[in-house]
């Protein structure tokens, strides 16, 4: 006779419970954005049998970001990979594994750690930080750095901590930059690795206040008579 009694079962590992979870919440994740591609794939006229046409479609995003964006290169790490590399002329394998799959891995890396930090960072860090990332790590347009509102919004909240302060000086110089010191340096080159290194010093910045230790970078004290 079988026992139906559930303590007698032997227990699970919380690891295996918390990666189950993991799969289910990622497969969930990807639902929306399979179901908008085949909404806009098919108001397009697509067919469902065509499957070259359906491989065509999904590919061209990445075409666009490839050819679409024009200019000197952007603060993001896929554009500084590909103005590093693209005067060595090297086989295009190797220039899409650099542009593409290392940007790509990065972030998957960050997201990962971000998500294992959810009973640490609140939810509001976690929004800030995923719009940091990708924001300097893949190509977008100027406009798209109104994702800052996540990181402005997380350093408001902790705007009595040093580190909160300049979080939101660093974001206000980030959405100023390309059109108050653009224009007057007339597209300064190397400006877009100052802006880079702008967005990754508001990351380390965002992760210390999450963390708990933006109170650790007090304003001077002026030593009093």
């Amino acid at each position: 006779m079988l026992n139906s009694d559930p303590s007698a079962l032997p227990a699970r590992s919380p690891s295996i419970e918390l990666a189950e979870r993991g799969w289910v919440q990622a497969l969930l994740s990807v639902l929306p954005a399979a179901v908008t591609f085949f909404m806009a794939y098919l108001w397009l006229g697509g067919s469902l049998f065509n499957v070259a046409a359906m491989s065509s479609f999904l590919v061209e995003p990445l075409i666009v970001a490839q050819k679409g964006y024009t200019g000197d290169p952007g603060p993001n790490l896929m554009e500084i990979i590909q103005a590093s590399i693209a005067g060595h002329h090297p086989p295009s394998w190797l220039f899409a594994t650099a542009v593409y799959v290392v940007p790509v891995a990065i972030s998957a890396w960050l997201i990962f750690y971000i998500s294992r930090q959810k009973e640490v960072f609140p939810s509001a860090a976690r929004i800030a930080l995923l719009a940091l990332i990708s924001l300097a790590m893949f190509k977008h347009h100027s406009y798209d750095n109104a994702l800052l509102i996540f990181p402005a919004a997380f350093a408001l909240r902790n705007i009595r901590q040093h580190a909160g302060k300049i979080v939101l000086a660093l974001v206000c110089f980030s959405w100023l930059v390309d059109r108050v010191v653009g224009q007057f340096t007339h597209n300064l080159p190397g400006l877009y690795l100052v802006e880079f290194a702008v967005l990754v010093w508001i990351g380390i910045l965002l992760h210390r206040i999450a963390s708990g230790r933006g109170s650790e970078m007090r304003e001077p004290v002026l030593a009093s008579d």
